[in-house]
């Protein structure tokens, strides 16, 4: 999806909602809105790099003790930037993280997703970088950036840990190890995923923005 005029009718109508929410009866104050949106900055990998990603997800399977439930692969990707959770008239934090986006020149680049490991307290297990390129976090500086100032708290030291989840609900999390098949995975894009909460959390790309130094 295009930040066009797509984007401007978005707006539009999550302003719309932001207004109906804002009605009152007589005599009564309006109900605390209900957070029903996750939004967030993260890398989607392309078609190949899914299917390569879910043939080593099956590898590891059949070599690691343990096992969960396998995310699919459409619902693959890489989170840069948590940006909350929100009720339906978000139509400024959309607007923030418009212009933070569209302020950063960065080349396209590489990076090896060539580590599995867990994070037993979520019971998630994911694919990861034993060393990120340099232009990863450089794009996440470059989001912060632009977002400072708005209406986006940022967390002050959550450094970026690189992963992209690949099973949840683990009985066993996979023990920290190198793979024996390394994914490689062009970056050429970014983009902002809106989680519905209400809906099984199920992912919608809002917007997508070119990687170009």
């Amino acid at each position: 999806m295009r930040a066009g005029a797509s984007w401007k009718a978005r707006r539009a109508e999550l302003r719309g909602r932001g207004r109906m929410d804002q009605l009152t009866l007589g005599g009564f104050e309006p109900s605390p809105e209900r957070l029903r949106h996750r939004l967030f900055f993260a890398l989607l990998p392309d078609a190949a790099t899914r299917a390569r990603i879910e043939a080593v997800t099956l590898q590891s399977l059949s070599r690691v003790p343990g096992g969960g439930r396998r995310v699919r692969p459409h619902r693959y990707h890489l989170t840069l930037r948590w940006l909350g959770d929100h009720p339906d008239a978000h139509a400024h934090v959309l607007d923030m993280a418009t212009h933070a986006a569209r302020g950063v020149r960065l080349a396209p680049f590489d990076l090896d997703l060539d580590l599995r490991g867990a994070f037993p307290s979520a019971r998630v297990c994911w694919l990861g970088c034993r060393q990120a390129p340099a232009a990863l976090p450089a794009l996440r500086v470059r989001l912060d950036q632009g977002l400072l100032g708005g209406p986006v708290r940022l967390k002050g030291g959550t450094a970026l840990v690189p992963h992209v989840t690949v099973l949840r609900d683990c009985i066993d999390p996979w023990p920290e190890g190198a793979l024996e098949s390394p994914v490689p995975w062009r970056v050429e894009r970014f983009v902002l995923l809106r989680s519905d909460l209400d809906g099984g959390h199920a992912y919608e790309e809002v917007a997508a923005w070119p990687l170009q130094g």
